[in-house]
């Protein structure tokens, strides 16, 4: 076996592991973790931590034409790629760093071949001088430590409070109750991505798969109405490393929180507690009555008596789209079929209103078995709650 012996003037030529510095931009610590050369080639970067030290969030950009790196006798090098957060551009590129949090950053430089040590490396106001550069690729450690858990966020309107997140494999679904604060029937958006965001361990932003809000899923934006003084189920889904077990920071729709854990086990989902039944409402041309609700062989089904307030006969037009039922667990379930004057409809009948007659129309709603209650009850405009399933 042939023997190398290595000289001090070959280690020389070796660079020293690099011990972070950090450096002060503004509100924004910046600490330079490393730079290295990714091949053989003239493919290097540096990493790069960015943590907001105020108490509100930070919105930060990485610019080609001012994050420059340069070496002895060179001009200034403009990155080729900028990365924050995960979000890579080549030329400029922004994010929002929560108060108190971390983002991680990666500038990438073509340097001449031969270049062992960086002069200067500017990161916004952030000046380094001499950062040597590595052979190996760094490894990059989590930057975001625990913190004390918070839990629930509100507006004027709304209310939103953290259940759980679970996780199957890399997918975690956090799951939040959306709870109306007014008195008066409230529609909300839901959304994947925009003022739906998260930061994981490692200072890096995902954004959700998809959203379910009530029941209903979709890749990028779901809307629902929420009763007053009713709450929904909003759901989202992420990717994120197996060995994560918590969420430093997650925004769901512009309401904040922080440290959240991933568990194994779900969270209470009895979100609409049992009232006073309401099985009557009055409207202006009629007056709407809830019979029974109960379940039959292709579902629950729900019989209701409409009675005529006016001096003369009408045929009162009902649609599938504006019926549907809220589960205890905050989930809207529509319509199999409509059945009134004798026809049956999977959209919409036609329920006849004569001066000395009530009218009755049944729906079969396309509910999970189980149900004991109904908390809420819509068929077009009329409105009941609290309604036991017998």
């Amino acid at each position: 076996m042939r023997r190398v012996l290595v000289t001090t003037a070959l280690l020389s030529l070796i660079p020293a592991a690099h011990a972070a510095e950090t450096q002060q931009w503004g509100a924004l610590r910046v600490t330079l973790e490393s730079c290295f050369r990714a091949s053989s080639g003239t493919d290097s970067g540096c990493n790069v931590i960015l943590t907001n030290t105020s108490d509100k969030p930070l919105s930060v950009n990485l610019d080609s034409d001012r994050d420059t790196v340069s070496t002895d006798g060179q001009l200034a090098t403009e990155p080729k790629e900028l990365i924050l957060g995960g979000l890579s551009h080549p030329y400029s590129v922004q994010q929002i760093i929560p108060a108190g949090l971390s983002m991680r950053a990666q500038l990438n430089y073509n340097v001449t071949k031969g270049v062992r040590t960086l002069a200067q490396v500017h990161v916004g106001d952030a000046l380094f001088t001499n950062v040597p550069l590595q052979a190996n690729l760094p490894d990059e450690p989590d930057v975001n430590a625990p913190g004390t858990p918070v839990t629930a966020d509100a507006n004027d309107q709304a209310r939103v409070t953290f259940l759980d997140c679970l996780r199957k494999a890399s997918v975690v679904t956090c799951s939040f109750a959306v709870a109306n604060l007014t008195d008066e029937n409230l529609r909300f958006n839901a959304e994947s991505s925009d003022d739906t965001w998260l930061l994981t361990n490692r200072g890096l932003v995902r954004t959700a798969n998809d959203v379910t809000l009530a029941g209903e899923t979709h890749p990028y934006s779901v809307s629902a109405m929420v009763p007053a003084r009713r709450q929904l189920l909003n759901q989202l889904t992420f990717t994120l490393p197996e060995t994560d077990t918590r969420v430093p920071y997650l925004q769901v729709n512009g309401f904040v929180f922080r440290s959240l854990p991933i568990a194994a086990a779900p969270g209470n989902r009895a979100l609409n507690a049992a009232g006073d039944l309401v099985d009557t409402y009055r409207l202006r041309d009629y007056t709407g009555k809830i019979d029974r609700c109960t379940y039959v062989r292709d579902g629950l089904r729900c019989d209701f008596t409409l009675t005529n307030r006016t001096d003369a006969a009408y045929r009162l037009n009902v649609g599938s789209n504006d019926i549907a039922v809220l589960t205890p667990d905050g989930r809207w379930f529509g319509v199999k079929s409509l059945t009134a004057g004798g026809e049956t409809h999977p959209y919409s009948v036609g329920v006849p209103l004569t001066t000395n007659r009530p009218g009755t129309l049944s729906v079969l709603f396309d509910a999970p078995a189980g149900l004991t209650t109904l908390p809420f009850v819509n068929i077009g405009a009329l409105e009941f709650e609290n309604v036991p399933v017998r």
